[in-house]
């Protein structure tokens, strides 16, 4: 039975697997004539999906037809958009238009069989115009462009090659990566342009550890003051200039090895142009350690972009918060079974199995802590040793699992168990010792994947005919996992589509196996523990048994205890947060000729640290603060407490998005981790309002005369989060009859007994009542949350600040 239902299981994995590869698909035909084609060259193409390598991977290669075109069958998922370019093989030969810029990035909507016929005549490498930097070379370009020709090279080192008048006109053209040409496109094909189309191959510059490159750029006024972003790949150390001043300093460059400090910046820089017109860089590169070239898949020099900032802001937090997770989930997940099983083993050190299982769990949470691990590194250095340790954890991993496995099976571990671990120590230590394998690490590595499955399919069979009671339970979590490995390989090969946007999968079979050997230890301990009860005295066992019960129902009394204490000092922190935050609060609303002002704030069971406060000075010009801070209780009071002394200290400023960048750093000055303050500063002035946010939610203008509602939408971060962070603040003109509201998130984000969020109701909500007068408005607001939640609790605070322009 128990052998029925594992089969079954398998079955409908399989099943599951294999319906996301025959969902409806349509085919996508692209035929690309391709003119100034270099003999025996081809036209690839490299796109959004996997197959076409997610714009990173190899560019894939089309096929010639008879009547000279080119082209590709692509299978898409029916409704989804095929994004593409055609290059040559490389991204610096890609197709671009007559001017020498890069193409738009080429879109199909899947809907049924489509053929798609395109005409390149131009490629990127038979340009050698000047470097352009443009809005439109961004935009085509996913507003990322690498700054890989013109570069100039000179051996040496000397302070005044930075300045932007240098001659450099003998300087020595170059490939800034310095690569060996192995990993560069065949040179047969380049030899084989045409003489109108051949370009020059830059020789090889002697490198002697320290040298300057310059490249020149032309900026259109397009992109004249806007925030660009400098990203720089390199394995040495180096100084970036822009027109003679630096920039910045990656690690420490010198001529002496011994001085040199290699650092790898991996978040981006700002960089701004403030005038168009012809820019030099100048970088002061050098890199001693040629030695590991052999390992360093860069080269010895480096690689340079520049992107859209805010952009490349927003993917490098995206990728951190992605690796932090993936690093949390799949290293605790693992660790937490070898802590529990290795308390077991010292507990109970006979039965090694405990032990066995322990070891194979922490180097699994080592291999993937190291998995998700690159993106931090910051020297060459730092980044190989996680190679190394990636390699040797996946080693023992695996072979510690064997041994766990082999000892639910067998009494004694027979000599067969040391024969895959030494033959893996074996093929690491090859690795390591011989540079010429070493670029094979990922070969080596899915060899060691495939000797496991063998194993497993083997341990597989073996434990489903075992008489052993519970054998099945690690039947199924190897078969489990042999599925999950099967579907990675197909995978790779192309042959199995991605569920979602997951390449490596492989890692979530870790849990799996993990908690399947973990309730067949578990329960193989559970088994002697009864057997060994049995054999007590039936008296004695009476005795214990009482003896526990009085010492539960003391444990319990003390926790009880506790638990009151704890209860009561958490009720009391709640109430003196809850005074000081109301404490902050102004004690009336200011009376203002042309302005009706009506507040209210519903506090939750929990102190959330909303605040609001108000300023008006001779002149009849009225400041107004509403906010939210962070977290809860004495933290959150803390927090509007000092908003509350920056916002009568600094309320007469004239800027308000000043006041906020100004606010912003002064709390991440303070320290307070992780706490974190909305805000949102409102100025009237007569019948003109400014208005600049920090993470609030937008305020809403009621318009009297279209009686329409419009979001005043300011996207920011709040105060204390990126330092230097560019607030902005919008001014318009009010009418009289206008109603402005002001909120915090605890509105827009209530949910009722549904679990359904409020969110864009406001806007509607706000429409209809509008009209009020400001306190009517609160009454029915405050109505419309009580209505909407119903019987369920209030989780954060609600306030509102409502102002009608007469």
């Amino acid at each position: 039975m128990k052998k029925q239902i594992l089969q079954l299981v398998s079955l409908l994995v399989i099943l599951l697997i294999m319906s996301c590869a025959w969902r409806d698909k349509a085919i996508i035909t692209i035929k690309v004539r391709a003119d100034n084609l270099p003999h025996r060259g081809g036209v690839h193409i490299v796109g959004s999906k996997n197959m076409l390598g997610r714009w990173v991977k190899d560019h894939k290669p089309l096929s010639q037809q008879a009547d000279s075109t080119w082209s590709i069958a692509i299978p898409v998922q029916i409704g989804d958009t095929l994004e593409f370019k055609i290059t040559r093989g490389h991204w610096r030969s890609e197709a671009v238009d007559s001017a020498g810029v890069e193409l738009p990035n080429f879109r199909v909507a899947a809907r049924h069989d489509t053929t798609i016929s395109l005409d390149v005549n131009y490629w990127a490498d038979q340009f050698f115009g000047p470097t352009v930097i443009s809005k439109r070379r961004f935009e085509n370009k996913g507003w990322t462009i690498e700054l890989a020709k013109n570069w100039k090279f000179h051996a040496g080192d000397d302070s005044t090659w930075a300045a932007s008048d240098v001659d450099d006109s003998d300087w020595q053209p170059v490939q800034t990566h310095m690569r060996d040409r192995r990993g560069d496109r065949a040179p047969r094909e380049r030899e084989d342009q045409p003489d109108s189309t051949r370009r020059p191959r830059p020789q090889r510059p002697q490198w002697d550890g320290i040298g300057w490159f310059r490249l020149r750029v032309y900026v259109d006024s397009s992109i004249v003051f806007f925030p660009l972003s400098l990203h720089m790949r390199q394995n040495g150390a180096s100084e970036i200039y822009l027109d003679g001043e630096k920039l910045y300093s990656f690690g420490k460059v010198s001529s002496i090895a011994d001085f040199e400090k290699i650092y790898h910046e991996r978040n981006p820089k700002p960089v701004i142009f403030t005038s168009p017109g012809e820019h030099v860089f100048a970088v002061r590169y050098s890199f001693h350690d040629t030695d590991r070239l052999i390992d360093i898949p860069l080269g010895r020099g480096f690689d340079m972009w520049l992107g859209h900032l805010e952009n490349a802001i927003t993917a490098r937090t995206q990728l951190i918060r992605s690796f932090s997770f993936n690093q949390l989930v799949f290293a605790i997940i693992p660790l937490s079974f070898a802590v529990m099983h290795l308390l077991l083993f010292i507990f109970y050190p006979q039965n090694k199995n405990n032990l066995y299982y322990a070891l194979s769990m922490f180097f699994f949470a080592i291999m993937a802590y190291t998995q998700f691990g690159y993106v931090f590194t910051t020297t060459t250095g730092a980044f190989l040793w996680l190679i190394v340790l990636e390699l040797f954890s996946t080693v023992f991993a695996i072979a510690f699992g064997m041994f766990s496995v082999y000892a639910t099976i067998y009494k004694k571990l027979p000599r067969l168990a040391f024969i895959p671990f030494i033959v893996l120590v074996l093929v690491v230590f090859a690795v390591l010792l011989f540079e010429s394998i070493r670029n094979y690490f990922q070969i080596v590595l899915y060899g060691l994947l495939f000797i496991s499955i063998v194993e497993m399919v083997r341990m597989t069979i073996k434990s489903s005919t075992s008489n052993k009671e519970w054998s099945w339970i690690i039947s199924a979590g190897f078969t489990f996992t042999l599925l999950i490995f099967a579907y990675q390989s197909l995978l790779f090969l192309g042959i199995l589509p991605p569920i979602g946007d997951q390449m490596v999968i492989w890692m979530y079979s870790i849990p799996v196996l993990a908690i399947s050997l973990s309730i067949y230890i578990s329960l193989n301990f559970s088994r002697t523990h009864k057997e060994l009860k049995k054999q007590l005295d039936r008296v004695k066992q009476l005795s214990e048994e009482k003896l526990a019960q009085e010492r539960r129902a003391k444990e319990e009394e003390i926790q009880k205890r506790i638990l009151e204490a704890d209860n009561a000092r958490k009720t009391r922190e709640l109430e003196e947060a809850r005074k000081l935050q109301l404490s902050m609060l102004p004690k009336k609303v200011p009376q203002l000729p042309g302005l009706q002002i009506a507040v209210s704030m519903n506090t939750a069971t929990e102190v959330g640290g909303d605040y609001y406060d108000f300023y008006s000075d001779r002149n009849g010009l009225l400041t107004i603060a509403i906010g939210d801070a962070t977290g809860h209780g004495m933290k959150a009071g803390t927090m509007v407490a000092a908003i509350k002394s920056l916002f009568r200290a600094h309320s007469q400023s004239d800027y308000l998005h000043e006041i906020l960048a100004t606010w912003s750093q002064i709390i991440r000055q303070m320290n307070f981790g992780h706490l974190y303050m909305a805000m949102s500063v409102v100025r009237v002035e007569q019948n003109n309002v400014t208005i600049a946010n920090a993470g609030m939610p937008p305020a809403l203008w009621y318009h009297a005369g279209q009686k329409s509602v419009e979001e005043i939408v300011l996207k920011s971060m709040p105060l204390g989060g990126a330092s230097k962070f560019r607030y902005r603040e919008r001014t318009f003109a009010v009418e009289p009859g206008d109603t402005l509201l002001l909120m915090s998130d605890g509105f827009i984000e209530l949910f009722n007994e549904q679990n359904d969020m409020y969110d864009d109701r406001a806007i509607s909500t706000f429409q209809k009542i509008a009209h009020y007068t400001p306190q009517e408005i609160i009454n029915a607001l405050n109505h419309e949350c009580q209505v909407w939640r119903g019987d369920r609790a209030q989780h954060d605070d609600i306030t509102f600040v409502v102002v009608k322009f007469l």
